[in-house]
Protein backbone atom coordinates (compact mmCIF):
# COMPACT_ATOMS: atom_id res chain seq x y z
CA UNK A 1 0.00 0.00 0.00
CA UNK A 2 0.92 3.47 -0.75
CA UNK A 3 0.00 7.22 -0.35
CA UNK A 4 0.78 10.74 -0.95
CA UNK A 5 -0.44 14.48 -0.09
CA UNK A 6 -2.74 16.31 -3.03
CA UNK A 7 -2.57 19.57 -1.94
CA UNK A 8 -5.58 22.48 -3.87
CA UNK A 9 -7.38 25.54 -3.28
CA UNK A 10 -11.48 24.95 -3.96
CA UNK A 11 -12.73 27.51 -5.05
CA UNK A 12 -15.77 29.31 -2.45
CA UNK A 13 -13.21 27.52 0.93
CA UNK A 14 -10.29 30.15 1.92
CA UNK A 15 -6.93 28.40 2.05
CA UNK A 16 -5.63 25.22 0.40
CA UNK A 17 -7.42 21.68 1.42
CA UNK A 18 -5.05 18.59 1.52
CA UNK A 19 -6.56 15.45 0.34
CA UNK A 20 -4.64 11.93 1.15
CA UNK A 21 -4.79 9.54 -1.67
CA UNK A 22 -3.72 5.58 -0.95
CA UNK A 23 -3.50 3.15 -3.36
CA UNK A 24 -4.93 -0.27 -1.92
CA UNK A 25 -3.85 -3.43 -3.37
CA UNK A 26 -6.58 -6.03 -4.80
CA UNK A 27 -6.96 -9.29 -3.48
CA UNK A 28 -4.60 -11.93 -4.57
CA UNK A 29 -6.03 -13.98 -7.22
CA UNK A 30 -6.18 -17.57 -6.05
CA UNK A 31 -7.94 -20.57 -7.39
CA UNK A 32 -7.77 -24.59 -6.33
CA UNK A 33 -4.82 -25.91 -7.28
CA UNK A 34 -5.24 -29.45 -7.65
CA UNK A 35 -8.47 -30.85 -8.88
CA UNK A 36 -9.98 -34.57 -9.24
CA UNK A 37 -12.87 -34.81 -11.15
CA UNK A 38 -14.99 -38.42 -12.59
CA UNK A 39 -16.93 -38.47 -15.63
CA UNK A 40 -19.44 -41.31 -15.90
CA UNK A 41 -19.81 -43.03 -18.89
CA UNK A 42 -22.03 -41.39 -21.78
CA UNK A 43 -22.46 -38.06 -19.43
CA UNK A 44 -21.54 -34.60 -19.92
CA UNK A 45 -19.16 -32.71 -17.10
CA UNK A 46 -19.08 -29.44 -15.78
CA UNK A 47 -15.79 -29.19 -14.69
CA UNK A 48 -16.05 -25.82 -12.09
CA UNK A 49 -12.65 -25.05 -10.81
CA UNK A 50 -13.18 -23.18 -7.30
CA UNK A 51 -11.77 -19.51 -7.48
CA UNK A 52 -10.74 -18.86 -3.62
CA UNK A 53 -10.04 -15.12 -3.80
CA UNK A 54 -9.86 -12.11 -6.34
CA UNK A 55 -11.74 -11.21 -9.57
CA UNK A 56 -11.46 -13.68 -12.88
CA UNK A 57 -10.41 -11.08 -16.03
CA UNK A 58 -9.56 -14.14 -18.53
CA UNK A 59 -9.36 -17.79 -18.15
CA UNK A 60 -7.19 -19.89 -20.59
CA UNK A 61 -7.98 -23.90 -20.66
CA UNK A 62 -4.34 -25.99 -22.30
CA UNK A 63 -4.95 -28.15 -23.64
CA UNK A 64 -8.95 -27.41 -25.24
CA UNK A 65 -9.58 -31.15 -26.34
CA UNK A 66 -13.10 -32.37 -25.94
CA UNK A 67 -14.00 -29.14 -23.94
CA UNK A 68 -16.68 -26.84 -24.09
CA UNK A 69 -17.20 -23.11 -22.81
CA UNK A 70 -13.31 -22.75 -22.32
CA UNK A 71 -13.55 -18.83 -21.37
CA UNK A 72 -14.62 -19.40 -17.78
CA UNK A 73 -13.44 -21.52 -14.63
CA UNK A 74 -16.79 -24.25 -15.63
CA UNK A 75 -15.83 -26.14 -18.64
CA UNK A 76 -17.85 -28.54 -20.30
CA UNK A 77 -16.35 -32.00 -21.23
CA UNK A 78 -19.09 -34.08 -22.96
CA UNK A 79 -16.86 -37.23 -24.96
CA UNK A 80 -16.21 -40.49 -23.23
CA UNK A 81 -12.46 -40.84 -23.45
CA UNK A 82 -10.26 -43.90 -22.09
CA UNK A 83 -7.64 -43.62 -18.73
CA UNK A 84 -7.22 -40.00 -17.30
CA UNK A 85 -7.49 -36.12 -19.01
CA UNK A 86 -4.53 -33.46 -17.47
CA UNK A 87 -6.04 -29.61 -17.88
CA UNK A 88 -4.34 -26.30 -17.12
CA UNK A 89 -6.61 -23.61 -16.13
CA UNK A 90 -4.79 -20.37 -16.04
CA UNK A 91 -6.85 -17.29 -14.68
CA UNK A 92 -5.66 -13.88 -14.82
CA UNK A 93 -7.40 -10.82 -13.06
CA UNK A 94 -9.57 -8.40 -14.22
CA UNK A 95 -6.73 -5.67 -14.36
CA UNK A 96 -4.20 -8.06 -15.94
CA UNK A 97 -2.15 -7.25 -13.20
CA UNK A 98 -1.89 -11.50 -11.42
CA UNK A 99 -2.54 -14.35 -13.26
CA UNK A 100 -2.43 -17.87 -11.29
CA UNK A 101 -3.12 -21.74 -12.63
CA UNK A 102 -4.48 -25.10 -11.55
CA UNK A 103 -4.19 -28.35 -12.54
CA UNK A 104 -7.42 -30.76 -12.96
CA UNK A 105 -7.70 -34.18 -14.08
CA UNK A 106 -9.98 -36.27 -14.89
CA UNK A 107 -10.95 -40.21 -14.57
CA UNK A 108 -13.57 -41.58 -17.11
CA UNK A 109 -15.77 -44.01 -14.77
CA UNK A 110 -18.65 -46.86 -15.90
CA UNK A 111 -22.25 -45.71 -14.30
CA UNK A 112 -22.87 -48.76 -12.01
CA UNK A 113 -26.70 -49.90 -12.11
CA UNK A 114 -26.72 -52.15 -9.05
CA UNK A 115 -29.56 -54.11 -7.92
CA UNK A 116 -29.63 -55.06 -4.16
CA UNK A 117 -31.94 -57.35 -2.77
CA UNK A 118 -34.19 -55.94 0.46
CA UNK A 119 -35.05 -59.97 1.55
CA UNK A 120 -33.67 -63.66 0.97
CA UNK A 121 -34.77 -66.91 1.97
CA UNK A 122 -32.03 -69.01 2.70
CA UNK A 123 -34.31 -72.29 2.82
CA UNK A 124 -32.50 -74.93 0.90
CA UNK A 125 -35.92 -74.98 -1.52
CA UNK A 126 -33.67 -73.37 -4.51
CA UNK A 127 -35.04 -70.19 -4.42
CA UNK A 128 -33.76 -67.12 -3.61
CA UNK A 129 -31.09 -68.78 -1.27
CA UNK A 130 -28.44 -66.50 -1.46
CA UNK A 131 -27.87 -62.87 -1.19
CA UNK A 132 -25.54 -60.77 -3.50
CA UNK A 133 -25.63 -57.47 -5.27
CA UNK A 134 -26.11 -57.78 -8.77
CA UNK A 135 -24.37 -55.20 -11.45
CA UNK A 136 -20.72 -55.07 -9.98
CA UNK A 137 -19.23 -57.30 -12.63
CA UNK A 138 -17.66 -53.95 -14.09
CA UNK A 139 -15.77 -53.43 -11.08
CA UNK A 140 -13.50 -56.19 -10.03
CA UNK A 141 -11.91 -54.65 -7.60
CA UNK A 142 -15.56 -54.43 -5.45
CA UNK A 143 -15.76 -55.94 -2.03
CA UNK A 144 -19.29 -56.60 -0.33
CA UNK A 145 -19.35 -57.03 3.57
CA UNK A 146 -22.16 -58.43 5.60
CA UNK A 147 -22.64 -57.24 9.07
CA UNK A 148 -25.33 -58.24 11.83
CA UNK A 149 -26.68 -55.76 14.39
CA UNK A 150 -23.66 -55.43 17.07
CA UNK A 151 -21.32 -54.99 13.65
CA UNK A 152 -19.96 -58.74 13.78
CA UNK A 153 -18.58 -59.08 9.94
CA UNK A 154 -20.35 -62.25 9.05
CA UNK A 155 -19.46 -62.64 5.41
CA UNK A 156 -17.39 -61.01 2.80
CA UNK A 157 -17.64 -61.74 -0.92
CA UNK A 158 -16.39 -60.31 -4.14
CA UNK A 159 -18.10 -59.94 -8.14
CA UNK A 160 -16.15 -63.04 -9.04
CA UNK A 161 -17.58 -65.29 -6.20
CA UNK A 162 -21.04 -66.76 -4.64
CA UNK A 163 -22.79 -64.30 -2.05
CA UNK A 164 -23.85 -65.03 1.49
CA UNK A 165 -25.71 -68.24 1.90
CA UNK A 166 -26.89 -67.16 5.89
CA UNK A 167 -24.45 -69.34 7.52
CA UNK A 168 -21.55 -67.66 9.91
CA UNK A 169 -19.04 -70.31 10.83
CA UNK A 170 -20.82 -72.97 8.92
CA UNK A 171 -24.24 -72.35 11.80
CA UNK A 172 -27.50 -70.56 10.06
CA UNK A 173 -27.89 -67.39 10.86
CA UNK A 174 -31.47 -66.74 12.73
CA UNK A 175 -34.07 -64.49 10.70
CA UNK A 176 -33.22 -60.92 11.35
CA UNK A 177 -31.91 -57.54 9.60
CA UNK A 178 -28.21 -58.09 8.93
CA UNK A 179 -26.05 -54.66 6.92
CA UNK A 180 -24.08 -55.13 3.60
CA UNK A 181 -21.58 -52.53 2.39
CA UNK A 182 -20.47 -52.57 -1.25
CA UNK A 183 -17.03 -50.92 -1.59
CA UNK A 184 -16.37 -49.97 -5.08
CA UNK A 185 -12.68 -48.99 -5.10
CA UNK A 186 -12.44 -48.35 -8.79
CA UNK A 187 -14.87 -45.53 -9.06
CA UNK A 188 -14.22 -44.68 -4.85
CA UNK A 189 -17.48 -45.08 -3.72
CA UNK A 190 -19.35 -47.26 -1.00
CA UNK A 191 -23.03 -48.21 -0.90
CA UNK A 192 -24.14 -48.98 2.73
CA UNK A 193 -27.83 -50.69 3.66
CA UNK A 194 -29.53 -53.28 5.44
CA UNK A 195 -31.80 -56.31 4.27
CA UNK A 196 -33.51 -59.12 5.62
CA UNK A 197 -32.76 -62.81 6.14
CA UNK A 198 -36.43 -64.83 5.91
CA UNK A 199 -36.60 -68.29 7.50
CA UNK A 200 -39.91 -70.22 7.19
Amino acid sequence: MSACILTYTPKCITGPVALEIKAIQPAPLLLKRNNIFRKIEGKDLNINVPLLSGAIGEVVWEPTDLLENIDVLTATLTEDFNSVLVYTVTATDTMGCQSTSATVKVKMEKELDLSIPTFFTPNQDGINNIWEVYGLESTQKSRVRIYDRWGRQLAEFNPNTEGWDGTYNGHPCPSCDYWYVVDCEEIDKIFTGHFTLIRK
